[in-house]
């Protein structure tokens, strides 16, 4: 039976007290007490209930096994996938099968309570969420494979080692690491008993829970956006990983479930929606030449004409790099949608950031289906490139979902731009950790990947789907494998190396290093088997100049085919401090403003606001920016504000302002006067320095950072 709960609060809290784990029940004791039971699934029907799930089905040749409807069946109040061998289609197969949810889950709590086969080897069970790519299916979007999160995955072969794990598919394919999240646990045998397993999504972290005991915590997801959930046992008659293949005289098997449940809580200041600022790369590699699907963003549904809706790369974008266009060489109809569902009920503000020719016969952003009448708010003509704030408020939730729609209709001469659009509950924001930094990043440091051309290896690596520091790694377990990095050195001096240790319970314990420098070659010994990656300082070394130095790492002898080497990120650091550490950077043209390799935008409303030339080659300061920030920064304050609102300055004889159009400008040479600091412009690639005077020295790799510096502007 499925229930939608529509007012859960008081009658849900007082139910708490109730449930515990010794009767097999939810426990949510550990968690917050504001959780709401927003769906739940126990399975007392007949049949499956097939308005919410879809069978998995299909083959997938590389393991040999096929997913069928009739493997899935009801019986006692329990979802059951039996794994057997059966003839299809005229041969014999090892047949197997799931369920998958049709409606998205974002943000929330999800449980299942199973056991599982553990009769011998061959399948693979798991509870887990995982949105798809749809072809042909105008109700669902065209690309909503985002981020799949295995609250477990059990291999019949081994029913006490229960995994977890996190996988990407924005851009590139990689993952968290499969052993990272290894229960080992004789007290829990996933095939003796019932156990109950939960993981909880949050905008900041993921936790599981085996028995209501958290085993694990992700901190930082990458990419959000509502998600199918699959219960599933699928077969692997030739072993699963490392494991052994299935035993025929084993079979049938059969992994079963007594309910499924998901919760969820109010998150005020919280996106609900997925790829709300149209960053999402949709391609499987993002590096490759395959060119990006620009007619069908991540997460959204399409509606419309076809090629009505395009995505532009671009930095006018508000938010990130990317925002949507509605424009066609014909008179059209575009929009895009997303259905939310599941959601906690309350009050919640729909927001976007617009830029519009005006014109059309409709240009709006709606919201309904929430369970009152359908809010909508007619978008406005713009001024200039300006983007304006539209805002839909109050939304009143009361049925647990609620559809948000931009929609056009115009002649081909009118457009409509939108972007960073935000659907959040109302209220005190809530306490979500920001993301920190993940490693230190310094200007002139010199990264090189197991991706790039400066990477050399021998023949018998693999590529990992496991995240290392920057994608996914390289793995060998082979006697003389080995790798190197050989770095293009700008200057001759003093560098600090750092490896990227990508640490693994299954690596070998010791790896050695071998830097090779104007000091000669010198070895590190390092330990390489653990749970948790990290940076390994190798010391400070003499370079020289050009290719002539390199890092290896090599296989070692006395672990022959014993556990695995990882290599992945080697970086290359400046060990003479430079200026630029401290320091503002700026790009005639952009919008952009670093401080050091802290990037934001000038101001996010209006492009236009950029350094810029005039025809003798002055570089010219948007004034407002700059009675803002260089004040704060000339005092020792590096953190400049960036928002926007402060009135343009009034031209005097202390701050003479040169006015451009409709913008008030700086000269660049009179704000060092003014401030008491120094601007440098590097006129070959228009980047503006801003540095506290003492700060300015002599630095022997100044033309390698201001190369860097320059890298740091998008190209477009």
């Amino acid at each position: 039976m499925i229930h939608f709960p529509r007012t859960t609060g008081l009658l849900f809290l007082s139910l708490l007290g109730l449930m515990n784990f010794a009767t097999g029940d939810t426990d949510l004791s550990r968690l917050d007490k504001s959780y709401q039971l927003l769906f739940e699934e126990d399975f007392e029907e007949p049949t499956l209930n097939r308005e919410n799930w879809n069978y998995r089905t299909g083959s997938r040749q590389k393991i040999d096994s096929v997913n069928l409807a009739d493997n899935v069946s009801l019986s006692d109040g329990r979802l059951v996938i039996e794994f057997t061998k059966d003839m299809v289609d005229g041969e014999q197969r090892y047949t197997s099968g799931g369920i998958i949810s049709k409606a998205l889950f974002g943000y929330g709590y999800y449980e299942a309570k199973a056991k599982l086969w553990g009769g011998g080897p061959g399948l693979h069970s798991s509870f887990w969420s995982l949105g798809m790519n749809q072809k042909n299916q105008p109700s669902l979007p065209r690309y909503n494979r985002i981020i799949e999160i295995d609250g477990y995955e059990v291999d019949s072969e081994f029913p006490a080692e229960i995994h977890t794990n996190i996988h990407y598919y924005i851009g590139e394919h990689v993952a968290t690491g499969r052993l990272e999240g290894l229960v080992d646990d004789a007290t829990v045998n996933t095939s003796e008993e019932d156990f109950i397993f939960g993981y909880e999504w949050l905008p900041d972290r993921i936790n599981w829970y085996l028995n209501g005991t958290l085993i694990r915590t992700l901190k930082h997801p990458s990419f959000y956006g509502p998600q199918n959930v699959w219960v599933t046992a699928l077969g692997t008659p030739n072993g699963f990983g490392d494991g052994s293949p299935v035993e025929d005289e084993t079979l049938p098997g059969e992994s079963s479930w007594d309910y499924f449940r998901f919760y969820a809580k109010p998150l005020p200041g919280v996106n609900l929606l997925g790829n709300g600022s149209f960053e999402y790369d949709n391609r499987n590699n993002a590096a490759s030449k395959n060119p990006r699907d620009l007619h069908h963003p991540v997460a959204w549904i399409q509606e419309g004409d076809i090629g009505a809706g395009t995505l532009v790369e671009s930095r006018e974008s508000f938010e990130g790099m990317t925002y949507l266009r509605f424009a066609y060489e014909k008179t059209y109809r575009g929009a895009i949608r997303q259905d939310l569902t599941h959601i906690p009920n309350g009050t919640y503000e729909l927001t976007a950031r617009v830029r519009s020719s005006g014109g059309q016969e409709l240009a709006e952003i709606r919201a309904e289906g929430f369970g009152g009448e359908p809010k909508r708010e007619t978008i406005p003509k713009t001024q200039g490139r300006q983007w304006k704030k539209v805002t839909l408020a109050p939304i009143e939730v009361t049925e647990n979902k609620c559809s948000i729609t931009i929609s056009t209709s115009s002649e081909p001469a009118h457009w409509l731009e939108v972007d960073d659009i935000v659907f959040a509950r109302k209220g005190e924001k809530a306490e979500v950790e920001h993301v920190a930094p993940s490693s230190p990043k310094f200007l002139g440091e010199i990264l090189l990947d197991d991706q790039q051309a400066s990477f050399d290896n021998s023949d018998n690596w693999r590529k990992s789907t496991i995240r290392g520091k920057v994608g996914a790694h390289r793995y060998s377990k082979e006697p003389e494998s080995w790798v190197r990095w050989t770095p293009e050195i700008p200057q001759s001096g003093q560098y600090r190396i750092e490896f990227y240790n990508v640490r693994y319970d299954n690596n070998v314990p010791e790896a050695t290093l071998r830097i090779f420098s104007a000091d000669g070659l010198t070895e590190k010994s390092i330990g390489h088997k653990g749970n948790e990656p990290e940076w390994i300082d190798l010391g400070i070394h003499s370079l020289k100049k050009g290719d002539a130095n390199s890092v290896e790492l090599s296989y070692p002898a006395e672990y022959s085919h014993e556990g695995f080497i990882r290599a992945d990120v080697v970086r290359f650091i400046p060990a003479t401090p430079s200026p630029f550490d401290e320091g503002l950077i700026l790009k005639v043209g952009h919008n952009f403003v670093f401080d050091n390799l802290d990037g934001q935008r000038m101001d996010p409303s209006d492009p236009a606001i950029t350094p810029v030339r005039n025809e003798d080659g002055e570089i010219y300061l948007p004034a407002e920016w700059a009675l803002r920030t260089l004040p704060d920064f000339a005092n020792g304050t590096l953190a400049p504000d960036h928002s926007s609102g402060v009135k343009a300055p009034t031209p005097d004889a202390t701050f003479p302002t040169h006015q451009i159009e409709d913008i008030r400008y700086l000269a660049a040479s009179e704000a060092g006067r003014i401030f008491g600091i120094s601007v440098i412009d590097d006129r070959k690639t228009g980047i503006i320095l801003i540095l506290r005077d003492e700060n300015r020295t002599n630095v022997p790799l100044e033309r390698h950072l201001l190369n860097q510096a320059n890298q740091l502007f998008p190209k477009n």
